[in-house]
């Protein structure tokens, strides 16, 4: 049985070797559902990490790989509804007033 694979705090990471050994790899071959799929490795969203994954995090030695603080991914989310809905509303109000005329 696979060992799960660790979950980084959220923040920012320097893409060593090391952290490809101890993030990527142990997540190699998970599919969407699978307890050590996550998204946020997932870099072309195809709903599977695979030899696409680890071999742009080898290409990306050095470089910033953020991962995110999934409770503000929420609040963004909640803040684009609630902005939708605004906006919708204001459409309503709009749409009433003119129909006033």
């Amino acid at each position: 049985m696979p060992m799960s694979a660790p979950v980084p705090s959220p923040g920012e990471y320097v893409i060593t070797e090391s952290f490809i050994e101890t993030y990527v790899v142990p997540r190699y071959g998970a599919v969407a559902g699978d307890p050590n799929y996550d998204p946020s490795f997932d870099i072309n969203k195809d709903g599977i990490i695979d030899t696409f994954e680890t071999s742009w995090f080898a290409n990306n030695l050095g470089k910033i790989f953020v991962y995110p603080d999934h409770l503000k991914e929420t609040a963004i989310n909640w803040n684009v509804i609630l902005i939708g809905l605004s906006a919708l509303g204001l459409f309503a109000l709009f749409l009433w007033l003119a129909s006033k005329k």
